[in-house]
C-alpha cells in the first residue's frame, strides 16, 4: 500500500422551489483548533500494551477514559499518561471490556486536576469525504516522553455492516503503532470514533531505506454510537445518552465491501482485497475511493501501470483527492519517473497544504535528483506540520551532510533519536557522518547502539567495521565484517574490506578468497581485482595480478592505479618497456603521479635512456616536494645523483 493521509469532500447541492427553515450552519474548526482539542483529551496508556484512549467522562475526581479492548486485555498494573505528562494508576478492577463483538474497554483514573473531556459527536451521518483527525502516541521501546503524533485526513467508507470487533468506519490519516485506542475527531473537533486497526504501522525502529518514502496504510475505527448504544449495559453509571441506531442496509454496500477490503489487507490478502474492490466498482462506478483503493492494492501487487490508470479514474472523478495524487506520484517514482512523481505531490500539496507526508516523500524525490537545497525545505515543511517525525529529521540530516553541513546534520540526526531512542537507521547514519568528521570512537558508539537495536543490520557491523579499520583494530574490523557477510552472504563489499584486513595482518591467500568472493557477487568491482591483483604479486603470482590489473582497465579504462600497478609487475618480470608504457598511461590520465614518474626514470635508466631517465627523477621529485612527501622527495634526488 501507498502512503496518504486526506481525503478531499465531495460536495452534491439540491435546489428546491421553496426554502422554509434555515438551520444553523456548522462550521469546521481550524486544524491547530483541532489539535489542541486532541491534545488535551487523548492519553496515553501504559502496561503490557501501550497504547492510547481518550477522556469521555468526568464525575468530581473520577475520570473516564475509552480505548480498544486489545490494548488492555492483559492482566497488568496499567497506569495513564495525560497531556500534561502526569502518570495516574488505573484499577484494574474498574477495566471493563465490552462484549466479543466490539473492540471496547473502558477505563478510569482518579486526580484532583481538571482535565478536558472530548465532546461526544453523532457518528451516524459520517460518510465519504467527512473530515477526520486522529491522535495518539506511537511505541517508542525505551521512551518514555510522550511523543504525541496528530494526523488530519478524511474518512474514506462507512460500512452498514461492522466488521469483527464493531469495526465499520475506514480513513486515510497517517497513524502509527500505538495510537490504537486514540480519538477519530470530526471537523468540529467532536468524538465520532475508535481508532483502533491499520493495514500497516510505519516503525523507525530498524533498518529503513531512507530513500524510500513512508508507507502508510487504511486505518479502521469503531463508531462512538456503537459505543453509546452499548455502555448502558457495561458501565451505566455513566449515564451517557442520546445515542442513534447505525443504519444496516438490507443489502450488501459499497462502503461494506471497502471496509472488508481494508480487513482483507490488514490479513495480508491482496487477492481478496481486489474481488472486493471490483465488486464495490461495480456497485458505485462513480466512487473515487474505490478506485484509490483498487490502486492501492494493485501497487502492493507489483501492478504499477494498472495502479496508475485506478488513481488517474479516481482523480478525473474527484479532481480534488490529494491522496490520490500522492499514490500516483509513489508509483510513478516507483517506475523511476522523478519529474512527474514530483508533479503529483506539488497537486497534493495544493489540495492539502498540511499533507506532511506529502513533503516528505517529495523532499526525497527532489534529494534522488541532486536538489539538496529542495529537499532540505520541504523536510523542514514536514517538520512544521509533525514536530514529531523523526523520519523528516533524518532525511533533512542526510541532506546537509550531503551540502557539507556535518554539524547540523547531526544534530537533526540528534533529534531524530530524541524523538525516537530506538532508530537504529539514524544512529547508523549518524555514525557514518561522525566518523567522516574523523570521531571515530564516536562513530563505533553509534554503530553500538544500531547493533543493539537490531542485530541483523548488516550495514552497521560494516560500517563499524570500517571505523576500526581506521582505529587500527585489525581483528574488530574483521570480525564485524565477519558479521555482516553471515546476515548478508551477497554483501560484496564486506568480502572486499575484509580482504583488505586479512592483507593488512599478512593474510593474503585469505585476501584473495574475498577477493574472490566479491569479483563473484559483482564481475565489475574495479577495487577488488585490483586488490586481488596486489595480493596476488606479493604471494609470486605475477602473471595472475597482470590478469586481475587488465580487468580493472577493461572496466575503467582511466584507472591511473591499476596502469602503475601492472607497470610494477612488468617490472619484477623485467619488462622495462612494457612497464614504461604502463606508467606513461597513468601519467596521462594523472599529470601529477609523482611515482608513476619515480618508477618510468628508474625503467629509463635500466634501459640505458639516461636523459628521459633524469627529466623523470627531476620530475618526481618536483612532485614530492609540492605534494610535502619529504620521503619520495630524498628518494628521486638519490636515484638523480646516481644518474648524472
Amino acid at each position: 500500500m501507498k502512503p496518504f493521509s486526506g481525503l478531499s469532500a465531495v460536495l452534491v447541492g439540491t435546489t428546491a422551489a421553496l426554502v422554509i427553515l434555515h438551520p444553523a450552519a456548522v462550521f469546521a474548526l481550524s486544524r491547530a483548533s483541532i489539535a489542541q482539542i486532541a491534545l488535551s483529551v487523548t492519553v496515553k496508556i501504559v502496561g503490557t500494551d501501550a497504547g492510547s484512549g481518550v477522556i469521555i467522562k468526568r464525575q468530581g475526581n473520577l475520570y473516564t477514559v475509552l480505548s480498544v479492548g486489545h490494548v488492555v486485555d492483559t492482566e497488568d498494573n496499567y497506569k495513564i499518561i495525560t497531556d500534561d505528562g502526569q502518570t495516574h494508576p488505573v484499577d484494574k478492577k474498574a477495566i471493563k471490556q465490552f462484549p466479543e463483538e466490539v473492540d471496547l474497554a473502558i477505563l478510569q483514573f482518579n486526580s484532583t486536576k481538571r482535565y478536558q473531556v472530548a465532546a461526544l459527536g453523532d457518528s451516524t451521518s459520517v460518510a465519504f469525504g467527512t473530515p477526520c483527525y486522529v491522535s495518539g502516541f506511537p511505541i517508542v521501546p525505551g521512551n518514555n516522553e510522550m511523543q504525541y503524533q496528530f494526523s488530519e485526513g478524511q474518512i474514506g467508507a462507512h460500512a452498514s455492516r461492522p466488521l469483527e470487533g464493531g469495526y465499520a468506519l475506514a480513513y486515510l490519516n497517517a497513524t502509527f503503532a500505538g495510537m490504537s485506542g486514540g480519538p477519530l475527531l470530526d471537523g468540529q473537533g467532536q468524538l465520532i470514533g475508535i481508532h483502533g486497526q491499520a493495514m500497516s504501522s510505519f516503525t523507525e525502529t530498524k533498518g529503513i531505506d531512507p530513500n524510500t518514502g513512508v508507507k502508510i496504510a487504511l486505518n479502521l475505527a469503531i463508531p462512538l454510537n456503537r459505543f453509546l448504544r452499548l455502555v448502558p449495559q457495561v458501565e451505566p453509571s455513566l449515564n451517557l445518552k442520546g445515542a442513534k441506531a447505525e443504519a444496516a442496509s438490507a443489502q450488501i454496500t459499497a462502503d461494506d465491501l471497502i471496509v472488508k477490503n481494508v480487513e482483507e489487507g490488514i490479513k495480508g490478502n491482496a487477492q481478496g482485497d481486489l474481488a472486493n474492490i471490483d465488486r464495490a466498482i461495480q456497485l458505485s462506478p462513480q466512487n473515487p475511493f474505490a478506485y484509490f483503493l483498487r490502486g492501492s492494492t494493485r501497487g502492493s501487487l507489483k501492478d504499477n501501470k494498472g495502479e496508475i490508470a485506478d488513481y488517474d479514474q479516481a482523480i478525473r472523478i474527484n479532481p480534488n483527492f490529494a491522496e490520490a495524487y500522492y499514490n500516483r506520484g509513489s508509483a510513478r517514482s516507483d517506475l523511476g519517473d522523478k519529474q512527474s512523481e514530483i508533479a503529483d505531490y506539488d497537486q497534493a500539496i495544493r489540495i492539502n497544504p498540511n499533507f506532511a507526508l506529502a513533503y516528505l516523500n517529495r523532499g526525497l524525490a527532489r534529494s534522488d535528483l541532486g536538489d539538496k537545497q529542495g529537499a532540505i525545505a520541504d523536510l523542514g515543511q514536514a517538520i512544521r506540520i509533525n514536530p514529531n517525525f523523526a523520519f523528516a529529521y533524518l532525511n533533512r540530516g542526510l541532506a546537509l551532510s550531503a551540502l557539507g553541513n556535518k554539524q547540523s546534520a547531526i544534530a537533526d540526526l540528534g533529534q531524530a533519536i530524541r524523538i525516537n531512542p530506538n532508530f537504529a537507521l539514524a544512529y547508523s547514519k549518524r555514525g557514518l557522518i561522525r566518523s567522516a568528521l574523523g570521531d571515530k570512537q564516536g562513530a563505533i558508539a553509534d554503530y553500538n547502539q544500531a547493533i543493539r537495536i537490531n542485530p541483523s543490520d548488516a550495514f552497521a557491523y560494516y560500517n563499524r567495521g570500517l571505523a576500526h579499520s581506521a582505529s587500527k583494530d585489525n581483528k574488530g574490523e574483521i570480525a564485524d565484517y565477519d558479521q555482516a557477510i553471515r546476515i548478508n552472504p551477497d554483501f560484496a563489499e564486506a568480502y572486499y574490506n575484509r580482504g583488505k584486513a586479512r592483507s593488512d595482518s599478512g593474510d593474503n591467500k585469505g585476501a584473495i578468497a574475498d577477493y574472490d568472493q566479491a569479483i563473484r557477487i559483482n564481475p565489475d568491482f574495479a577495487f577488488a581485482y585490483l586488490n586481488r591483483g596486489s595480493a596476488r604479486s606479493e604471494s609470486g603470482d605475477n602473471q595472475g595480478a597482470i590478469a586481475d590489473y587488465d580487468q580493472v582497465i577493461r572496466i575503467n579504462p582511466n584507472f591511473a592505479l591499476a596502469y602503475y600497478n601492472r607497470g610494477l609487475v612488468r617490472s619484477a618480470l623485467g619488462d622495462n618497456k612494457g612497464e614504461i608504457v604502463d606508467y606513461d598511461q597513468a601519467i596521462q590520465i594523472n599529470p601529477n603521479f609523482a611515482e608513476a614518474y619515480g618508477n618510468r626514470g628508474a625503467a629509463h635508466a635500466a634501459l640505458g635512456n639516461k636523459k628521459d631517465a633524469i627529466a623523470d627523477l627531476q620530475k618526481a621529485a618536483e612532485l614530492s616536494k609540492d605534494q610535502s612527501r619529504t620521503a619520495d622527495y630524498w628518494k628521486a634526488i638519490e636515484l638523480l645523483k646516481k644518474r648524472r
